[in-house]
């Protein structure tokens, strides 16, 4: 006799599949509007990062990979995953998965990032879901692994691990998702080389690079050529992305860039619209060698964004290249190779319908002996303004941008406070409507010397004016103890 618990399974399980078929005979463009009701409520669930996601961590069971490699280890779900309601939706039946599909990988948190949360073997990945999910991936994010050696060849190394996580030598062998013992293995290059071929259609490619290991007595010649090693089997692959908008290159030893490879992954990728460029790494070696990266950058017709961050190739030679004027959107942080004079002149001549500016200059730079502080920046369509005012105090410099509307300035050094006190008092920008005021830290022992206490007047008296003048204002000066 079947007991009452399988009767009452069966009887939910009969409701659910009745449910199923009463939404599958609606009108097409009913179902169409209920999935996209669905859609909305998996990403309030997504957002939800101490709730639902937690829970998908709850459900992990970490095993070793094999009997010979006890060191590396896999995750293993022994339970039912954990779904959002639109990949829930999607599992009910192949004509409902058909449907969800697109909006599946437009979801947020369903584009691709590796090493991805659970460390899953990469096979999984390759062999299984990108041959057939791939072209509805809009997204990419990964983070590549270091070669062994500079002699090594990119494409030898070793995927097998990659997306596992692995434990530290010496760390203990507990096989549990808290052991602060467990490391993620990054990918290689011939792993990323096949899920980027699985993924025809991307839109967005953000990549971080090995930084070199110091574990290996290496010069940074030897990583250079590593990674021009990197870099000339990688290109080629990336350049075939002919439909990418948006590239982010991170953590990139650029001194190691060729003029080559650098001219043929831009002219490659004729529809970007923004880059985006980081090292986290730089010595004098980097602005030894002059890249010339300002001519392909130059051609592209939908450039709209540039960042570019510790990064030596923007330099002077980015004059002699004629550039569109489509540039809305850009920031530059700590380059070493723009200075109070270059900025001046290179911003409006690369950009002069700059909309949004970031402007960062870095602490080695000096300032030239042609520099003056009433030279103005030609900004006429700037609207938002961010300066780091510490090492380079070029606030006055944007006298001439009157349609300012939002300004932020970080690092406020106590002499700084009175510069920003008259331009904001004497209505310098009258369309502003918010204002960030971020001062340096200063020490508790520091703050009744004369100088700190001219600057808490200033900032009193600027707070006083944005409230006069409705002026959402964000100011902070942390004090240390």
């Amino acid at each position: 006799m079947p007991s009452n618990e399988d009767d009452k399974d069966h009887s939910q399980t009969n409701r659910t599949r009745s449910a199923c078929m009463s939404i599958a005979s609606l009108p097409l463009e009913v179902i169409e509007k209920i999935i996209e009701y669905v859609r909305f409520i998996s990403l309030i669930e997504n957002l939800d990062t101490h709730g639902f996601q937690a829970q998908r961590k709850s459900s992990l069971a970490l095993v070793p990979m094999d009997k010979h490699r006890q060191r590396y280890i896999m995750s293993l779900d022994y339970r039912t995953p954990l779904l959002d309601s639109l990949q829930s939706l999607g599992a009910v039946s192949r004509s409902f998965h058909q449907l969800c599909r697109p909006l599946l990988w437009k979801t947020p948190k369903q584009n691709l990032v590796f090493p991805t949360r659970l460390p899953i073997p990469i096979a999984l990945w390759t062999k299984n879901i990108l041959p057939r999910e791939g072209v509805w991936v809009r997204s990419f994010t990964c983070s590549l692994k270091s070669l062994t050696s500079y002699e090594e060849d990119p494409l030898r190394q070793s995927g097998r691990y990659d997306n596992t996580v692995a434990r530290k030598i010496g760390g203990c062998r507990k096989h549990t998702k808290s052991c602060n013992c467990l490391i993620r293995e990054l990918l290689s290059l011939q792993t990323v080389a096949g899920l980027l071929a699985q993924c025809p259609n991307l839109i967005v490619l953000d990549l971080t690079f090995p930084m070199a290991d110091s574990s290996h007595d290496q010069s940074p010649t030897h990583d250079a050529v590593a990674l021009v090693a990197f870099l000339t089997r990688l290109i080629p692959v990336i350049s075939r992305l002919t439909n990418l908008r948006h590239l982010w290159l991170r953590n990139l030893n650029f001194s190691a860039l060729t003029n080559e490879i650098s001219t043929q992954l831009f002219r490659s990728l004729p529809l970007l619209e923004s880059f985006s460029a980081s090292t986290l790494t730089w010595n004098p070696e980097h602005t030894s060698k002059t890249l010339d990266t300002g001519l392909p950058l130059s051609q592209l017709k939908h450039l709209s964004r540039l960042y570019l961050c510790r990064v030596a190739f923007v330099n002077r030679s980015w004059f002699r290249d004629p550039w569109p004027r489509f540039i809305t959107d850009l920031h530059l942080e700590d380059c070493p190779n723009i200075n109070p004079t270059i900025a001046h002149d290179l911003i409006p001549l690369i950009a002069p319908n700059l909309r949004r500016l970031h402007l960062q200059l870095s602490s080695s730079v000096g300032v030239s002996p042609d520099w003056c502080r009433a030279h103005q920046f030609d900004l006429p369509a700037l609207t938002e303004l961010n300066l780091e005012l510490y090492d380079h105090n070029l606030l006055p410099c944007f006298q001439a941008c009157k349609n300012l509307d939002r300004v932020q300035c970080n690092a406020i050094a106590p002499s700084h406070w009175k510069t920003v006190r008259d331009h904001l008092c004497d209505s310098t920008w009258p369309k502003i409507t918010h204002l960030i005021l971020y001062g340096c830290s200063i020490y508790e022992s520091e703050i009744h010397t004369p100088e700190n206490q001219d600057a808490v007047g200033h900032r009193d008296q600027i707070r006083e004016f944005c409230d006069h003048a409705r002026i959402l204002i964000d100011l902070r000066c942390p004090i240390l103890e």
